[in-house]
């Protein structure tokens, strides 16, 4: 069961997502939420099904743990430790999962035989939203294992768009998102189907159902089964889901020293658990100068065009702002997400002839991208260490980004790039209108770009890194 001394358990949030959360509550434990809570006070003293919302200062006083549901659980943790509610009281979905699948795992038989030298490695790309970043790093690593004759399997969903560089690795699982009562069917799918494939490593994404299937193999065949995580973003909900799974997970990648750091000194992480990994660039652009001869100046945002993390919203604020200086730019978007609809009526409406989209766009049509931009920016509330960001460096574009996880590992302030507070447009404009006024700023700032992603982001030294990493966890 829940091994914790409140009894009694608030769902923090009634929106869509409150519905799957208060199911998990009832099916797993047998509990029903003792009351909700809501920032929308619009809400309060209402009632769902005879259980009354209430305002959040409630839990202050109240010996509870709170289910956060809601799709903004960073932000929303960052309430909860505000009023000085600690960790212990907070949960999040996996957390529960993990409570349940345990209470069965007890019961598994063990098989123990050694394992044999035909080892796969199975990478996590099932629960991506698109074929965004971590998509495009799992199919390139998948390859290039693979060129290193590593026996290698990607798991997909089945509504995930195919593209020429899935075609031949990925097994595709169908995946319902909200549908709760599929959840553990697909679970059962995929354990039965890594079963086939012991012995095994994990490189584990971000989806759960991937990490609790391999869990459960783990569990029946305790010597055939590693599971490598990878940390690819700095957001307290994904931390607090490692440390939850800590003691099954063999080995830890943080992908800046900033996550490393975080795990060590705030969640008490096995050091030894713990490598950090900088993303790698695939290829790099000669400099040429000549793109700044250019008298507009060509902004440019890259990545899945969504108002949660990536701050598309924020995007569209800078634009109007920018649009009351005295500055000739373009703002150019790539991308395909939730709000493209949103942000290609918010043009149309506004005449925003400078501001061009391009939708979704392939690796080669990336490159082309990146070739005659100026300064790239990130308005993100956290990242890991984003893969846009790195590609753009090593085409020279400079960065006027936010303060997340993963930026100071590559951008030094002042002197390849320029660190802006989240939220800050006052700082991000201040940012773009230095390069765009100094000539000779710029053109160095571009050139230290490329020169630090050659030397911190090299593709043959991060996958040579990883194969021993997934060796020396097999010898030790």
């Amino acid at each position: 069961m829940i091994n914790n001394e409140y009894d009694r358990w608030v769902i923090f949030g009634t929106g869509e997502r409150m519905p799957l959360h208060r199911e998990v509550l009832k099916s797993y434990f047998g509990i029903t939420p003792s009351y909700y809570i809501d920032n929308d006070n619009s809400k309060w003293d209402t009632f769902i099904n005879g259980v009354k919302i209430c305002n959040p200062q409630r839990v202050i006083d109240d010996n509870c743990n709170i289910l956060i549901a809601s799709y903004y659980i960073e932000e929303m943790i960052g309430q909860l430790q505000s009023m000085g509610i600690v960790d212990d009281r907070i949960f999040v979905y996996p957390q529960l999962s993990y409570l349940y699948v345990q209470q069965f795992m007890s019961d598994i038989s063990k098989i123990v035989h050694s394992p044999n030298n035909n080892q796969t490695i199975i990478i996590d790309a099932f629960d991506g939203v698109g074929y965004g970043g971590i998509e495009i790093w799992s199919y390139d690593i998948a390859h290039s294992l693979m060129h290193h004759n590593r026996k290698v399997e990607v798991y997909g969903s089945i509504e995930q768009d195919a593209v020429e560089e899935s075609n031949g690795i990925v097994t595709r699982f169908h995946f319902e998102r909200e549908d709760f009562t599929k959840y553990w069917d697909v679970i059962h799918e995929m354990s039965l189907e890594m079963e086939k494939n012991t012995p095994f490593t994990l490189i584990n994404n971000w989806s759960e159902h991937v990490l609790m299937a391999a869990l459960i193999v783990k569990c029946k065949y305790p010597n055939q089964v590693k599971i490598l995580t990878i940390e690819h973003m700095d957001a307290a909900f994904l931390h607090k889901r490692v440390k939850v799974f800590e003691e099954n997970m063999d080995k830890i990648i943080c992908v800046s020293n900033k996550i490393k750091n975080d795990f060590e000194k705030r969640y008490n992480i096995d050091s030894k658990k713990l490598v950090t990994m900088t993303n790698y660039v695939n290829g790099f652009n000669k400099y040429n100068s000549s793109i700044w001869n250019n008298k507009t100046i060509n902004i440019c945002w890259a990545g899945r065009i969504e108002k949660h993390v990536k701050r598309i919203d924020l995007v569209m604020q800078l634009v109007e702002r920018l649009q009351k200086k005295e500055l000739e730019y373009e703002m150019h978007i790539a991308g395909d997400g939730t709000y493209y609809d949103e942000i290609k009526q918010w043009k149309e409406a506004n005449n925003f002839n400078n501001v061009i989209l391009y939708g979704h766009l392939s690796r080669e049509e990336m490159k082309d991208f990146w070739g005659n931009k100026h300064i790239y920016i990130n308005l993100s509330d956290y990242e890991g260490n984003c893969m846009a960001m790195l590609e753009a460096m090593a085409h020279g574009v400079v960065p006027v980004v936010t303060d997340v996880s993963g930026v100071r590992d590559v951008v030094v302030h002042g002197e390849n790039g320029f660190i802006v507070h989240k939220q800050n447009l006052d700082e991000m404009i201040e940012g773009i209108k230095m390069y765009s006024d100094n000539e000779q700023v710029r053109e160095l700032h571009s050139r230290r770009c490329v020169e630090v992603v050659e030397r911190k982001c090299n593709k043959n030294l991060y996958i040579s890194n990883l194969e021993q990493l997934i060796d020396n966890i097999w010898s030790e």
